[in-house]
């Protein structure tokens, strides 16, 4: 027969065992798949959450948009160089197309409505049609930036959204809201900004890190292994 003694290990044996595995269950629950609308092409995919050890939870969303209203009855111009005056340009707002290298080397992949897709002749055009005020902030400062790469776009649970564009040689270009006075935690009312983050040197571009940075290298990091930079 069993003694007291016995009987008290064993059930503390199988309340530790208890305990062991309610808290993996729990841990496991925080770790969710990471979203996966990474189209260069603004294709919508599922989209789940990034855990942040911080306890700051981040939904993946589909990118930004441009908003083209009447487009169609915008007529194509030749423009010149912005580098050279005796090179000319056909742009075409209609069909969000240029014959500049930068276009018709990278920015073509990507759908009409991606902000990603503007070249700087293309963006002067929407300009002077004042297509630029339809814009929402984050398209916008997306749409004025150089940055071409992969774009990947989140919300916080404060309802807080920026995005990351995975771009060559380990750099990625951050598009984050600025912290204004008094603002704290991981929600921020300023204005979009671009702030550029290096992979490989693990540090921000001329030391300027955006608000919360600590959260958005975590999303970095479980984002990066979408993405093949």
């Amino acid at each position: 027969m069993l003694t007291s003694v016995s009987m008290t290990t064993i059930l503390i044996i199988i309340l530790t065992c208890l305990f062991v595995l309610s808290f993996s269950a729990s841990r496991s629950k925080k770790k969710t798949a990471i979203k996966t609308n990474y189209s260069p092409q603004n294709i919508p995919h599922a989209t789940n959450v990034l855990y942040d050890d911080t306890g700051v939870n981040i939904v993946g969303i589909d990118d930004p948009i441009l908003k083209l209203t009447n487009t169609s009855q915008i007529s194509d111009i030749t423009t010149p160089s912005f580098s050279d005056q005796h090179q000319t340009y056909t742009v075409s707002i209609s069909s969000m197309t240029c014959t500049c290298l930068d276009f018709t080397e990278t920015r073509v992949e990507f759908n009409t409505n991606d902000p990603r897709r503007g070249c700087k002749h293309i963006v002067e055009r929407l300009a002077e049609n004042d297509l630029l005020k339809q814009q929402d902030e984050l398209s916008l400062a997306i749409l004025l930036s150089p940055a071409r790469g992969d774009l990947a776009t989140f919300k916080t649970e404060s309802g807080m959204v920026f995005s990351l564009i995975f771009e060559k040689k380990g750099w990625v270009s951050v598009f984050m809201r600025r912290r204004r006075k008094g603002e704290k935690g991981f929600f921020f009312t300023g204005k979009y900004q671009q702030y550029g983050y290096n992979l490989n040197d693990n540090r921000w571009s001329y030391g300027d890190a955006p608000p919360g940075s600590k959260y958005l290298k975590n999303a970095i990091r479980q984002t990066l292994p979408y993405f093949d930079k």
